[in-house]
């Protein structure tokens, strides 16, 4: 059971097609909380696909953003659509309606596009940095995998203590993770990877592995604070772009402080 419901999670996260993954979203909803879990498996591809680039391409640059954009391809460019979404919602002048409007628009907005060529390039960058230490390779691996259990844990969060901006896909996912139960399980799983990775290779933390635990999450939660301002609430959209920049905090943590 707990494999089929990984399974359905990878598949609706990532472009993976798993046949008889039980793909539905009230399931998917209902299973949210294992998203760190799903997110370490993720990661874990990930990892391996920049790894085995950053050793055959020498142009460090290059390398960066071939990573960029298969983690941005691998995961289906859902999330990464989402941020330019609410990017153009936060620009737009109006009420919580009109912000609903501008985000559900097909149009991409200025905004938007300003947004992603940033993320796009603060992504090629750090991923960069990153790819120059692939000879350590724990702590390559280490990068990638407590960046997507993160961002993963992140939505998860956002889910549990946000509310639901406009009824959508979003609400079935808050709804389920009104769940004391899940968000306990879910923050343990999110522990227990973190605490695998950085105590099995590091054996303890220091102020910069503190910083992968706290500042992803802090930024999660201003994100949270911001929808609740501007559009009295989450969706969807909001989620999506809490996992592409807690992801993206991470890989900017990676590569100039850690």
């Amino acid at each position: 059971m707990i494999a089929k419901n990984i399974l359905s999670l990878i598949s609706f996260l990532t472009v993976i097609p798993i046949k008889n993954s039980g793909f539905d979203l009230g399931y998917i909803a209902k299973n949210m909380y294992m998203f760190p879990l799903a997110g370490f498996f993720i990661g874990l591809i990930i990892s391996i696909f920049a790894y085995f680039i950053s050793i055959y391409v020498n142009n460090e640059i290059l390398v960066g953003l071939i990573i960029c954009i298969f983690i941005l391809f691998f995961t289906g460019l859902h999330h990464t659509d989402a941020l330019a979404d609410v990017a153009d919602g936060l620009m737009v002048h109006g009420n919580k309606e009109t912000r609903k409007k501008v985000m559900h628009d097909p149009n991409l907005g200025i905004a938007g596009v300003v947004t992603i060529i940033f993320y796009i390039l603060l992504m090629t960058v750090s991923l960069s940095i990153i790819s120059t230490n692939h000879n350590d390779i724990v702590h390559f691996f280490k990068v990638f995998i407590i960046a997507e259990v993160i961002s993963k844990y992140s939505m998860v969060l956002q889910a549990y203590l946000g509310k639901s901006s406009w009824e959508g896909y979003n609400t079935l996912f808050i709804k389920e993770m009104q769940n004391k139960l899940k968000i306990f399980i879910s923050t343990l799983i999110t522990v227990i990877i973190l605490f695998f990775n950085f105590f099995t290779f590091d054996f303890g933390l220091n102020f910069y592995d503190m910083s992968f635990l706290g500042i992803p999450i802090l930024v999660s939660i201003i994100i949270l604070i911001i929808a609740n301002k501007k559009f009295s609430g989450i969706s969807g959209d909001v989620l999506g772009s809490t996992n592409e920049i807690t992801r993206l905090t991470v890989f900017i943590l990676a590569a100039f402080f850690w």
